[in-house]
């Protein structure tokens, strides 16, 4: 065997082992994992220093590495860190841990404690539109009119429609209906139970769908004038 093949062959393998090794932030957050376990803060904060660029944002990185510099007397640092995290909007029982102990004293760190107290309020502008009065209607959707300001709020339990203001818009009617064998249509012979739907308004308009059961496919669609 030639020195070239021999080259190409080691290359190969190198290839195959570098394609199917684990990637780097898998085994330091492995070691961090173990780091911690042994209470090592020192090889814990050496492991996040490495794997806090491969995993930027990662607010566990982020926490464990202020504890990590609170343990091994790095005061700043792990204010620093603290206030990173407070800033993400999240929120952590820190006051609790005891890798922070050390910080209790300080100013900043009350600061801190504040500032995630603030995270656990709501973050909204909202207010209520309106208040529905029937606590059984289980909406399942609402759509909105923007020329007249009106919302419409759809009941599948109650089938029907009510506007915001807690009135009948409209009623959902199904029924089945059977046709003569001898009834044709586009689809051929109709000779089984028709699915017919009718939403009627309360303008007394109706619109009728009308399904065969068998086939599925919508057979015809109808709006109704309905006088009285």
């Amino acid at each position: 065997m030639t020195g070239g093949w021999r080259a190409s062959i080691l290359l190969m393998s190198l290839l195959l082992v570098s394609a199917y090794s684990e990637p780097r932030w898998r085994v330091l957050n492995h070691a961090a994992r173990q780091a911690i376990q042994e209470n090592n803060y020192s090889k814990l904060r050496a492991t996040l220093v490495e794997l806090k660029p491969l995993m930027p944002g990662n607010p566990r990185v982020t926490y464990n590495l202020a504890a990590s510099e609170a343990k091994l007397g790095n005061p700043e640092a792990a204010l620093t860190g603290l206030r990173n995290l407070a800033g993400m909007g999240l929120i952590y029982d820190i006051a609790a841990d005891k890798d922070f102990s050390s910080l209790s004293p300080k100013s900043e760190f009350a600061a801190i404690l504040k500032r995630i107290d603030e995270n656990k309020k709501p973050v909204t502008h909202s207010k209520p539109a309106f208040v529905l009065a029937e606590r059984d209607l289980i909406p399942e959707d609402i759509a909105h009119d923007p020329k007249t300001g009106r919302f419409f709020i759809s009941s599948v339990r109650k089938a029907k429609i009510v506007t915001g203001d807690g009135k009948e818009f409209a009623w959902n009617i199904q029924a089945f209906e059977r046709f003569p064998p001898d009834r044709q249509t586009e689809h051929g012979s109709v000779d089984a139970l028709r699915y017919v739907n009718l939403a009627v308004a309360a303008d007394g308009h109706v619109a009728q769908q009308a399904f065969d059961r068998r086939i599925n496919p919508l057979l015809q669609c109808a709006r109704i004038s309905v006088e009285g």
